[in-house]
């Protein structure tokens, strides 16, 4: 399909100016090559104040040959009015109860014909001319890993930060605790291909699907190239999981990590279980001391996984909370 002209889209919401509502991507020119389908997927669930900016900024990309499709999990919040506000240019959408985000994913992922793809949830956005970027690049990279830089922001603040992505490789994803990489979901595109490679998404994991993925995918990937270029914006807001449910990425962290373990040698075990027990009984005590939820749960992980390296850790961090508990007292004072 070819995307949409600003002018052949619905008008934006009274009030509502700039990316994507008043604005849109210049068109990819014609310079006599082939194109190739780039297929987009929005998981989405009972995110209706966003949705349609979302579906907007995949539309208004200038793009020759898209493939979008949107799989609601049964939202009763005006997601579906949106959709089908806008269910022409849409190669296809359904809104019924799923199994969760990777369930979403995946059954968008059973419909894509496009030689690359991308999944951009319901409250983030892509960036003007993104598409046409990724896919110049993909044309002469068909095997790689396309990657962009990604700009969070924070809803109803001016606070931004970008991302600039580097450094994907299997060994500093696995080994994350020594070699961190720096990556954000939203600006990775894959070439189709690898679904054949590697699988789906694993939907028995909540939080850090995206994570499994990369690690299976960079595994067998020849290559990834990076734009140096922002292709996506990444939402916070208080509803999001990131923001509300960070602390709980960790378990499923630990798990991912260690699946890959056996496909690298020399893994730093010993480094892996002083950084897990620490960050584990550290981040138990904090919730114990602000009263929420699940505390004993981080502190006993942390304590099974090394009680020695998980105390010193905690008494590491002490004189520093002891620090701030006496500034914010000075200042009530």
């Amino acid at each position: 399909m070819r995307c949409p002209t600003l002018r052949e889209l619905p008008p934006p919401p009274a009030g509502k100016t700039g990316w994507p509502w008043t604005e849109e991507s210049l068109a990819a020119p014609d310079d006599g090559g082939d194109w190739p389908r780039v297929s987009i997927i929005t998981p989405s669930f009972k995110q209706g104040q966003f949705i349609e900016e979302t579906i907007r900024s995949v539309l208004l990309q200038g793009y020759p040959d898209l493939e979008y499709f949107v799989i609601d999990g049964g939202s009763n919040d005006g997601t579906v009015e949106v959709l089908r506000k806008y269910e022409r240019w849409l190669t296809g959408w359904t809104s019924e109860p799923d199994r969760g985000q990777s369930h979403a994913i995946n059954k968008g992922l059973a419909r894509v014909t496009g030689s690359i793809w991308n999944w951009i949830n319901s409250d983030d956005l892509l960036m003007p001319g993104a598409l046409g970027a990724v896919a110049a690049a993909h044309r002469e990279r068909p095997r790689a890993l396309i990657v962009g830089d990604v700009l969070d922001f924070w809803t109803g603040t001016d606070k931004r930060r970008l991302v600039r992505q580097g450094e994907i490789e299997l060994r500093k994803f696995v080994e994350f605790w020594n070699r961190e990489a720096n990556w954000h979901q939203p600006g990775i595109f894959f070439p189709t291909y690898l679904c054949d490679e590697v699988g789906l998404l694993d939907e028995s994991l909540r939080y850090l699907f995206d994570y499994d993925l990369l690690c299976r995918a960079t595994a067998v990937a020849p290559a990834t190239h990076y734009l140096h270029q922002t292709v996506s914006s990444f939402r916070l807001h208080d509803d999001s999981k990131t923001v509300s449910q960070g602390d709980h990425f960790m378990f499923e962290l630990f798990q991912i990590s260690q699946r890959y373990w056996h496909t690298l040698s020399e893994v730093d075990r010993t480094g892996y279980r002083r950084h897990a027990a620490g960050l584990l009984f550290c981040t138990g005590c904090q919730r114990l001391v602000h009263g929420r939820a699940q505390a004993f749960r981080f502190i006993g992980a942390g304590l099974r996984t090394h009680p020695w390296w998980a105390v010193r850790a905690a008494v590491g961090l002490l004189p520093t909370w002891l620090r701030r508990k006496s500034q914010a007292a000075g200042e009530l004072a």
